[in-house]
């Protein structure tokens, strides 16, 4: 009996700590607005509202591209001090030659902290002055065709004051990320997406009000930031020590800024743009097209989030084995990692492609369903994004970047042939575009640079890994088009 149990205490225990299960929780979780809100929002609101939440949540998730790279920067240097490696030197692109002490560096982490501090307080500047000129613009017709102007720029306005505080606190996300604490933040993660969503569900069934859906939602995201910080506060209290060396923070600068700022150019031109497109599609189609296709954008990025927990989620493991020389395991842990992401991104697009008619009708839903041509050249496109995505992840770890490279070229060849394409396929030119910027350039050049960092090759790979969903996606395709 006490056997078994201290068994159960360690499984309970594995489980608790385990940055993979607890991501997947928190995603779990965070997908309610998906599976239970959505259908509420597409029951209780006309296209036009529809189409104003999500454009809500494509300026949220655009905190990625106003982060500018600087979060899986920090990320990865801080990752480096939790082992002593503190000589960014030692890291040269496909040469890893790595000098760690193995030893947790209080002073380089701190550094690294005050660092973000003062970073993070010149984007929350950037991201105020960004949404208040830029972000209003794209918000005149949207607002007008939802209605009530006065109460919607109102809304506007409490959202534009306090996104940067959104924005800045990253800075104690990526404190606690880069010292192996996912699971603690995932943890935390898991039980505020469920109020969330709880108070999101209760809001849309006693008083279904789009702006007051955004109020709420912003105020939670409000409570993470205090959240997280407390816990950085509580756990670290070496940070509270404001005394740096400044010849360090200059070398930790010098290594970060321009990584962080290729990291964000690539973020713009590729995150970026596929956000930006819910906004132009906004100016261009009737609003029931639009809300066709916000609908199937966000549930197949839904679909990808939730997937790619296995492998984002030890992007600080990665980080670490390449501090330490391991690449054995690096190879060995990723190639296990990037197959769960393909299985459970499959199972996810073809779980919707089956049962989306039912799902529809059963909430008498007022907007429709992407058709099979599009939901499948949006499935497809994504599964080839996250393939060149999660081998630059990999080969990243090295601290040599070239996001902005591939993502500018990938990103000017998905304007050219989005503006090309639309004339003649419409509201298709989005996931066409970016399927063939995808091939002809990210989507090869960075898993080359990838298997050349650890040492193997597509076939070897791959068989058993990518090659076979892709397969499948290509069949799926060609049936959409029969």
């Amino acid at each position: 009996m006490r056997t078994l149990s201290l068994h159960n205490w360690y499984s309970f225990s594995k489980w608790w700590n385990s940055p993979t299960l607890t991501t997947w929780m928190s995603f779990l979780t965070k997908s309610f607005s998906i599976t239970v809100v959505l259908p509420l929002v597409l029951n209780r609101f006309a296209p036009e509202e529809v189409n104003l939440w999500y454009l809500y949540a494509a300026v949220i998730s655009l905190q990625v591209l106003l982060d500018a790279g600087f979060g899986s920067a920090f990320v990865r240097v801080i990752a480096y001090g939790t082992v002593g490696l503190n000589d960014f030197s030692s890291l040269r692109g496909n040469e890893t030659a790595p000098q760690a002490s193995g030893q947790f560096d209080e002073s380089f982490i701190r550094t690294a902290y005050h660092l973000m501090l003062r970073i993070y307080r010149l984007l929350g500047w950037i991201a105020l002055a960004a949404l208040a000129t830029l972000g209003t613009l794209a918000f005149i017709k949207p607002i007008q065709d939802a209605g009530s102007p006065l109460v919607g720029w109102l809304t506007w306005s409490f959202f534009v004051v306090t996104f940067p505080w959104v924005l800045w606190g990253n800075v104690y996300v990526n404190l606690l990320q880069g010292t192996q604490n996912v699971p603690l933040v995932r943890r935390w993660d898991t039980l505020f997406n469920l109020l969330n969503s709880l108070s999101c569900i209760l809001l849309l069934i006693i008083f279904p009000n789009v702006y007051l859906l955004v109020i709420v939602n912003q105020c939670w995201l409000l409570g993470v930031t205090v959240r997280n910080y407390y816990l950085v506060r509580n756990k670290y209290t070496f940070l509270r020590n404001t005394e740096v060396d400044p010849t360090r923070m200059d070398d930790i600068r010098r290594n970060v800024v321009p990584s962080a700022l290729k990291s964000g150019l690539g973020i713009i031109m590729s995150h970026g743009l596929i956000q930006a497109s819910g906004f132009v599609y906004a100016q261009l189609v009737p609003p029931a097209t639009l809300a066709t296709y916000l609908i199937g954008l966000n549930l197949i990025q839904a679909i990808r989030n939730f997937a790619q927990a296995p492998f984002y989620s030890r992007l600080p493991e990665f980080a670490m084995y390449t501090g330490r020389g391991d690449i054995d395991t690096l190879k060995a842990v990723a190639q296990r990692n990037m197959f769960r992401v393909y299985l459970i991104y499959s199972v996810g697009f073809f779980s919707v492609a089956l049962f989306h008619e039912q799902l529809f009708r059963l909430i008498q839903s007022n907007v429709a369903f992407p058709d099979a041509r599009l939901w499948g050249l949006l499935g497809l496109a994504f599964l080839i994004d996250r393939y060149g995505a999660m081998h630059l992840q990999l080969y990243s770890t090295t601290n040599h970047i070239i996001w902005h490279t591939l993502n500018g070229i990938t990103g000017a060849l998905m304007l050219i042939l989005s503006s090309l394409l639309y004339p003649l396929i419409g509201i298709y030119a989005l996931p066409g575009s970016m399927l063939m910027a995808y091939v002809l350039c990210y989507s090869w050049y960075a898993p080359y640079k990838s298997y050349r960092f650890i040492g193997t090759g597509f076939w070897k790979f791959e068989s058993r890994v990518f090659l076979p969903f892709i397969i499948v996606f290509l069949l799926f395709i060609i049936q959409s088009y029969k």
